[in-house]
């Protein structure tokens, strides 16, 4: 998920960058249809990873715990963000400018409760745990 968004990204960084080069301007329309396929691949993705985790932590009430797979979902979520908000800058379609808006705050949850769980991770396994003593010789 995160390559396609990458993808996505370069697609619209050439968008832009390209007319200041000669020879290349017939490659415009296939920059940007390739750019948006790309796009749109990446934007199916995101109602099937919601509907995986629902059917894994509701409806097989699996409970959520820190584990570094994790980052493998923050990553593209930031990276969906940053592709979008230039996809619509190249493309000139303001309309997908709200997408960005929103899905910053998305990103920004998830990295932060995936940095807390690995934080809360980290002081289990390297604090020691204090025993009261009771029932010890």
């Amino acid at each position: 998920m995160g390559a396609v968004a990458i993808t996505t990204l370069s697609g619209a960084t050439l968008i832009l960058n390209i007319s200041s080069t000669t020879g290349f301007l017939d490659f415009v329309p296939f920059l940007k249809g390739f750019t948006l396929f790309f796009w749109i691949i990446r934007t199916w993705w995101i109602p099937i990873i919601v509907i995986l985790g629902i059917w894994r932590h509701v409806s097989n009430r699996l409970p959520i715990f820190y584990h570094p797979q994790y980052w493998g979902l923050v990553f593209p979520l930031g990276m969906y963000t940053v592709c979008t908000w230039r996809l619509a800058y190249a493309l000139q379609l303001p309309y997908l400018q709200i997408i960005p808006t929103y899905f910053i705050y998305l990103a920004f949850v998830a990295w932060a409760y995936t940095f807390l769980g690995l934080c809360i991770n980290l002081v289990k396994t390297f604090v020691p745990r204090h025993h009261s003593g009771k029932g010890s010789n």
